[in-house]
């Protein structure tokens, strides 16, 4: 019985020269610099002090995989605090876990808005 060769994740595989490959993945090294960021939300304070909070601007495909592994193995409601903390942050997270202002509205508009960051990715652009 043969075994199979087992290829490292990081293998630096020769192609072969006339084969080109279904999906060619091109990246750049992602820095806090380089990342797009639109703004999320401001929290004004009585005091006159703004804060704002910021999300990557791209869509998220990666993110898109994790949640989905992270719904199948834990549930709707891990994958959903783990969604939120880690498109915004942990320091937005807990802002907002601290709020004790904030409501479900609030809540509701956020959530739609790092759940499209992270599932849009996954829907059909010409949609």
């Amino acid at each position: 019985m043969a075994t199979a060769k087992k290829i490292p994740a990081r293998s630096t595989v020769e192609r072969e020269p006339d084969v080109e490959p279904m999906v060619r993945l091109r990246r750049t090294r992602v820095t806090q610099e380089t990342t797009d960021r639109v703004k999320l939300f401001s929290k004004e304070y009585d005091d006159g002090e703004v804060v704002d909070f910021w999300i990557p601007k791209r869509r998220m495909a990666s993110l898109a995989l994790k949640y989905m592994k992270m719904v199948r193995t834990h549930g709707d409601d891990v994958a959903v605090g783990w969604a939120l903390e880690k498109v915004l942050g942990t320091e937005a997270y807990e802002d907002l876990m601290e709020d004790e202002q904030l409501d479900e509205d609030e809540l509701a508009q956020i959530f739609a808005i790092v759940q499209n960051a992270i599932m849009g990715a996954t829907r059909d652009p010409k949609e």
